[in-house]
């Protein structure tokens, strides 16, 4: 069983982390999630991708927050950012630090599937 990191703003409502963990797996992952904050080199470990839920992040951390993310994924591991804009409309440095990236309006299954493709090796 894969693990998918699905990083949360710090303090996020315990009502969000339940769904996501209720809502958020697919074949051959589960998730764990995290402060986007709390996320480093040394806990992804055996972590296979992480997901930027970035509904109730800060809109002035966006960016820094998502580079870090990809900072300590490192260039092997996939990121997915679930944003609350369409993706074209962040500036090209932001849209370089995601693998895929879904806007407002997208479907819990369209993120599982994404995941799916990471964990298969498709994307």
């Amino acid at each position: 069983m894969e693990t998918v990191v699905l990083c949360v703003a710090p303090g996020v409502a315990r009502d969000v982390i339940d769904f996501l963990e209720q809502q958020f797996y697919g074949r051959g992952w589960a998730p764990l999630v995290l402060p986007a904050t709390e996320v480093a080199p040394e806990n992804l470990k055996g972590v296979l991708a992480l997901v930027a839920y970035t509904a109730d992040w800060p809109v002035e951390m966006l960016e820094p927050w998502l580079a870090a993310l990809r900072a300590a994924a490192g260039p092997r591991k996939r990121l997915l950012a679930l944003l609350p804009r369409a993706p074209h409309m962040y500036s090209a440095e932001i849209q370089s630090l995601w693998s895929a990236a879904l806007g407002g309006g997208y479907s819990t299954a369209d993120a599982i599937s994404i995941i799916d493709d990471f964990v298969a090796g498709r994307a």
